[in-house]
């Protein structure tokens, strides 16, 4: 740019920001609007005073440019990202099925195995109520006068024959001795 038309054109304007009005100092602000003067003065001359317009046959002059250009590698980068957000949204979706699936049929086997699994006996009241159902029902689940409940015990003996060998006896308190059942601690089996 010309710096002795620059500078005739924008002279003018340059006292009404350094002073406060005729006759005055210098301003509080005159370094800081002095800065932003000589600023706007180089963009606007150098632009030859075309800062709105579109640029001419000449590149230098002018600010404004029509359109932005996107260079290709921004747009495979964008498709790569898109590829993998799909990919990955795709992948959760088929694991989450996969998983309720999988949850699903092991809740169905689990009730139904459930249903197969009787209480195991946890203390000494529980073993003998177990070896006394054992002795009534024997191979028949459902046979009468099975005991069922703790108080139904009391119709029944309870012996220990060998502590060193943790062998019992067991049988109702009306039958006779010959009709008695002995149960080994170790095997849990009945003699």
């Amino acid at each position: 740019m010309e710096s002795v038309t620059a500078l005739s054109d924008w002279a003018p304007g340059l006292e009404g920001i350094l002073y406060e009005g005729e006759g005055t100092g210098a301003s509080n602000y005159s370094q800081s609007n002095l800065e932003q003067y000589l600023n706007t003065m180089t963009m606007v001359q150098g632009g030859s005073n075309r800062v709105l317009d579109p640029p001419t046959d000449n590149l230098v002059y002018g600010c404004i440019v029509n359109k932005t250009k996107i260079a290709i590698g921004i747009y495979f980068l964008v498709l790569f990202l898109a590829f993998i957000f799909v990919f990955t949204l795709l992948y959760w979706i088929i694991l989450l099925l996969v998983i309720s699936t999988h949850a699903v049929v092991r809740l169905a086997k689990r009730r139904s195995g459930l249903q197969n699994i009787k209480a195991v006996p946890d203390s000494v009241i529980s073993w003998m109520l177990q070896a006394a159902r054992e002795n009534v029902q024997g191979s028949n689940a459902n046979a009468e006068g099975a005991p069922m409940k703790v108080q139904d015990l009391r119709d029944w003996i309870f012996t220990v024959v060998d502590s060193t060998q943790g062998v019992a006896r067991i049988g109702r308190a009306n039958e006779s001795a010959t009709n008695v059942t002995t149960v080994t601690e170790e095997t849990g089996q009945k003699v």
